[in-house]
């Protein structure tokens, strides 16, 4: 499902969406497919989730995001700290 589908379908929401075809381009990571993994009543709630997720399975892309947003707004950036491993944000 596209984000203007989350957002149309789950409108003024905090949600956890996992990127399932994702690209970057820059220093943004754009989101082509996603699927819903939850559904919050506020953002703190969406944040433990997604890090709950992300431990779980280290190998997908987890987001927390409002559908208030009309994009996401996914950077990415290389952490000093990471060794040149891109870290997303």
């Amino acid at each position: 499902m596209t984000w203007i589908e989350v957002r149309q379908q789950l409108p003024n929401r905090w949600v956890v969406v996992e990127a399932l075809a994702a690209r970057s381009e820059g220093d943004r990571r754009l989101l082509d497919d996603v699927s819903v993994a939850g559904v919050f009543e506020s953002g703190t709630e969406a944040w433990s989730a997604q890090g709950l997720l992300a431990k779980q399975h280290p190998d997908r892309e987890f987001y927390p995001l409002h559908t208030s947003r009309e994009a996401p707004d996914i950077r990415e950036r290389v952490e000093p700290l990471s060794r040149g491993i891109r870290v997303r944000l």
